[in-house]
């Protein structure tokens, strides 16, 4: 597809007047740019991309725009999350096993491959970064009763929601610290530390 087919798709797009097929042409149209920028023709050529990508990382800041993104995404009131998502007010993805898979379904059964695939016991502490309104903190903390499961947010609301979810749930092994991890620094270890959607450059 030539260039004035590709700006033809984008206006298009823009005004909200893409059919399916164009957006599976337009989809096929940026992985093919992305490829051709990710993969070079030598293996020099290779090894010095990656190793440009990752000293630019290295002095990247970890999220920019911060305020910006607390006021817009994260001290949203707790009833308009409790209609935009599912029972656990999980905003990040979910696994959906089959066409009859509920919302709420697929959140638990999301949480439960984040627990399987960390390979918590029931015992370990566990540090919950970045954590939300707290889905993955409850799921922890109500499946494995003798862990300690640490949130850390720098969200009031959100920590507030989930200090007074632990009391309704009777949770005692939930501790929330609001804090910014970029610059925070903890003197304890954990066993498991969980980070779900945390880094964000805008």
């Amino acid at each position: 597809m030539g260039v004035e087919g590709k700006q033809e798709l984008l206006k298009k797009l823009e005004l909200g007047l893409v059919p399916d097929d164009e957006i599976i042409k337009l989809i096929r149209i940026e992985l093919e740019k992305r490829l051709q920028w990710g993969y070079k023709s030598t293996y020099e050529e290779q090894i010095a991309q990656l190793l440009n990508l990752t000293h630019s990382l290295r002095h990247m800041n970890i999220a920019m725009e911060v305020d910006s993104l607390d006021s817009q995404i994260y001290e949203v009131p707790i009833d308009f999350l409790k209609i935009m998502n599912g029972s656990t007010l999980k905003l990040s993805c979910c696994y959906f096993q089959d066409d009859s898979t509920t919302l709420d379904e697929a959140e638990i059964a999301m949480l439960d491959l984040y627990c399987e695939r960390a390979q918590i016991k029931d015992g370990h502490s566990v540090l919950d970064l970045g954590c939300g309104q707290g889905a993955l903190t409850f799921y922890v903390a109500q499946n494995y009763k003798n862990s300690r499961v640490t949130a850390v947010t720098n969200s009031v609301s959100q920590k507030q929601y989930i200090e007074q979810e632990s009391r309704r749930r009777n949770l005692s092994n939930v501790e929330v610290l609001l804090a910014d991890i970029t610059t925070h620094e903890m003197a304890d270890t954990y066993d498991r530390i969980l980070v779900v959607e945390l880094f964000e450059v805008n």
